[in-house]
């Protein structure tokens, strides 16, 4: 029996094929993983050149089989058929006998046996035998091979053949398991026949498939899948994308060519769900490393400077490595894909410096691919913009049947023309189409079987109507607004309280996590957010993070747009008045309070480090928008009880995330005026710990005389205060700040006054982080001095 078995496992999904093979891959990898027989299958895309050049290899390994799933295509009249692989542009590449043998023939005769999934798999044999197979399992896909057929099947024939059975008895086994299979028996006796008959094995004169065999150990499977894209925020991949393929191969063919592109449409059109599946494509394909595809969202951002900060972070950069479009030209990675989302308001804001700041980004000599998502044109030459059209009526129905859960049957007795109106009322836009196919779905939950669309299209006639004359929405959020609007108010009908909870949503720019709401709104809204949650009306932005990181839920843009409008009386002002102190609270606590600040607890698990640490850093930053926007609120409005200001407070603690962002530099203002509240309201500690963040901050621009200013105020308060930990940390930093100044006794002085209190207080990390810096001294010093000595473990002079 041989130690290991190999088999190559290829996959053709040609954009322009019609048909996608993504959810029948998934099911068949699923079964395959199932087999238990230490067997491998190695997935590649079948693209010619690709598959070619992997064969030639000489390090890879040796395969008993090749398994392809995908598309087959033969002319009417004619015997032999083609086999669908792929281009590099996403369309189909139809490989005949010749170039088939080409592909596969690197190494003559190594597959001994293929098995085929498509339509006129048949027809390929003789090409297959060509370059060596003795037999060719072909699956016929001419008409649709159930699902659970192949799955059945493939894991039984599978399973047979690599414990020692023959490959005659592996196809028996095969073929009955499709007759012993739960969801086949389901369909009837004539379905079971009709997709037996479609698993054909043929074997070249001379080949016996009752003495072929491939034998494996005892094991488990394992499948070497396709690379894929699982960072925030690709981690949530939709159960379909349907819509775009057209759309797709265009930009495909601007990044192979130009390296860049402006997606352009309205709001809900589906630019950045594109973008994402582009770049899972480009990983799929091995064209684009993982690792080097960065997400920027600027939806926050205002200026090219921001929008510049938010690139470094997507590309895990310090901002002040890439403070210039110069500096950003030479930081960014060899041969990243970097998207740029939902640029149009920096676009309003800073057009022109955007502008130069983007033909900096495409025109660096790492060659980056670059995609932007838009409603606005940023003007640049350097790229292709691909305007987006409403998808086809047909893609339009596909895509509210999929949300809505209809089945095959329930889709066919729906009125087309109703179907037809209610796409129009929604101009055709995917996200304003699933939005209303899932209310929809659960409005039908009582009645699964009513398919009767009269009643959801009256109501978008009327939210039509009353949208489109509404001057405060824009032009190009109108169609999606539609949809939001039906949403919201089947939900204020089921529970106007969880309307209203929706509405205050919209405060949170970035989102806010679930668990806030209680704290923040009461204990009812951990069921209310359930129901909102069930209308679709929020996203779960990095729902693929373990509580609570995966909890941040958020409004997309447009929704957040009408959520705001909706608010009680229309009062924003009002609304954050009402709930202002409780988000502070929930973002900051005092030590005596009951429950654990949410900052805290980033801090905290940040703390630990690892190599999570980027992961934690993103999340964090990705909610930061939020936090500072409460921020602003409590500088001017925050009820300060007992001289204590939490917006202060919680401005000093967010130093930790400033500087492992290299973002420090830029709050020079938020701790002025955080500076300015704890000084009004008499908080001896949050001054304490402000000073404390400015001191750092003008360290890092070298202002080092207003550094030593700052700590020099800072210090004496924490001591009056009896704060050990913040004393200590100040006097490190003194230190920190003597050494830089050459003040080399100094220095050691402020060192050794800290270094007891850390001890004192039992906090390992500054102890050692003291010793670090008096080693750094003493190293310095030994350098300058010829008096110094080492005396056992220590230096003196």
């Amino acid at each position: 029996m041989e130690s290991s078995a190999n088999i190559l496992f290829l996959v053709s999904d040609p954009l322009d094929a019609g048909i996608s093979i993504d959810r029948d891959l998934a099911a068949l990898q699923d079964g395959l993983r199932q087999i238990e027989a230490a067997v491998r299958f190695d997935t590649h895309v079948a693209e010619a050149d690709a598959v070619q050049g992997y064969l030639e290899r000489g390090d890879r390994p040796q395969y008993r089989a090749l398994h392809y799933l995908g598309h087959g295509f033969k002319a009417e009249k004619e015997s032999s058929g083609f086999l669908i692989f792929e281009r590099k542009d996403g369309n189909a590449d139809a490989l005949d006998a010749t170039r088939l043998a080409y592909t596969l023939s690197a190494n003559a005769g190594e597959f001994k046996l293929a098995i085929i999934s498509a339509c006129h798999s048949e027809s390929v044999a003789g090409a297959l035998f060509a370059v060596g197979a003795e037999h060719v399992l072909a699956i016929e896909g001419d008409k649709t091979v159930y699902e659970a057929a192949a799955i059945a099947f493939c894991r039984r024939f599978y399973q047979s053949l690599l414990t020692g059975n023959s490959l005659a008895k592996a196809c028996d086994a095969g073929r009955r398991a499709i007759v012993n299979d739960e969801t086949m028996r389901s369909l009837g006796e004539a379905a079971i026949s009709r997709e037996i008959a479609k698993f054909r094995l043929h074997s070249r004169p001379g080949a016996d498939p009752a003495e072929f065999r491939i034998a494996a150990p005892a094991g488990e499977a394992e499948l070497c899948d396709l690379p894929t894209l699982t960072q925030y925020p690709f981690d949530q991949r939709p159960p379909e994308f349907l819509g775009r393929q057209r759309d797709m191969r265009d930009l495909l063919d601007r990044l192979d060519g130009s390296r860049a592109a402006v997606l352009l449409g309205v709001s809900g059109i589906g630019k950045t769900e594109l973008a994402k599946q582009t770049a899972r494509r480009l990983v799929e394909r091995r064209r684009v490393d993982a690792s080097r595809v960065a997400f920027a969202s600027l939806l926050n951002a205002n200026s090219a400077d921001e929008a510049r900060r938010e690139i470094a972070r997507a590309l895990n950069l310090k901002p002040d490595e890439i403070a210039d479009d110069g500096a950003l030209q030479r930081g960014v990675p060899r041969h990243a894909l970097l998207i740029l989302d939902e640029a149009e308001n920096v676009i309003h804001a800073d057009g022109l410096a955007f502008r130069r700041m983007l033909d900096a980004l495409i025109s660096a000599p790492a060659r980056p691919r670059v995609i932007v998502t838009s409603q606005t044109d940023p003007g640049t030459e350097k790229a292709h913009v691909l305007p987006l059209r409403r998808i086809s009526d047909l893609d339009a129905f596909r895509l509210f049947a999929l949300h809505a859960n209809l089945t095959p049957e329930q889709f066919d007795r729906i009125d087309r023309q109703q179907l037809i109106d209610l796409l129009e009322h929604l101009g055709r836009l995917p996200r304003a189409i699933e939005l209303v196919a899932r209310v929809w779905r659960h409005e039908r939950g009582p009645n699964p079987e009513s398919v009767d669309l009269a009643p959801l299209l009256a109501a978008l006639r009327r939210d039509r109507d009353q949208v489109m004359a509404d001057p405060r929405y824009a032009e190009e959020i109108k169609s999606v607004t539609v949809g939001i609007k039906y949403a919201y108010d089947r939900l204020r009908e089921r529970d106007p309280k969880a309307a209203e909870l929706w509405t205050h949503l919209g405060l949170f720019p970035a989102g806010v996590t679930k668990a806030a709401l209680p704290a923040i709104f009461g204990p009812e809204a951990a069921e209310r957010i359930l129901e909102i949650q069930n209308q679709s009306l929020v996203e779960s932005v990095m729902g693929a993070l373990p509580p609570p990181l995966g909890d941040l839920i958020e409004l997309p843009a447009p929704f957040r747009f009408f959520a705001l409008r909706h608010l009680p009386n229309g009062d924003e002002t009002a609304a954050r008045n009402r709930i202002g102190d409780a988000v502070l609270r929930h973002y900051f606590d005092f030590p005596e309070e009951p429950h654990h600040g949410w900052i805290g607890v980033l801090d905290g698990l940040m703390s630990g480090g690892g190599q999570i640490m980027g992961l934690l850093i993103r999340r964090y930053s990705a909610e930061l928008p939020s936090i500072e926007a409460w921020l602003d609120w409590g500088y001017q409005h925050e009820a300060v009880l007992d001289s204590r200001a939490r917006s202060a407070r919680l401005t000093a603690q967010l130093r930790n995330l400033y500087l492992l962002t290299d973002d420090l530099l830029n709050q020079h203002d938020r701790f002025t005026r955080a500076l300015a509240v704890a000084v009004r309201h008499g908080d001896r500690a949050g001054e304490a710990n402000v000073l404390q963040a400015m001191g750092d901050l003008l360290m890092r621009v070298a202002d080092l005389a207003g550094a030593r200013t700052s700590y020099e105020k800072a210090l004496p308060i924490f001591r009056e205060i009896e704060d050990r930990l913040g004393e200590a940390n100040v006097l490190k930093a003194m230190g920190d700040l003597l050494m830089r100044v050459a003040d080399l006794a100094g220095a050691r002085a402020s060192y050794e006054k800290a270094l007891p209190i850390f001890r004192e207080i039992e906090s390992r990390l500054g102890e050692a982080n003291v010793l670090k810096a008096m080693g750094d001294l003493l190293m310095r010093v030994a350098d300058l001095r010829s008096d110094v000595r080492r005396v056992g473990n220590e230096w003196r002079w």
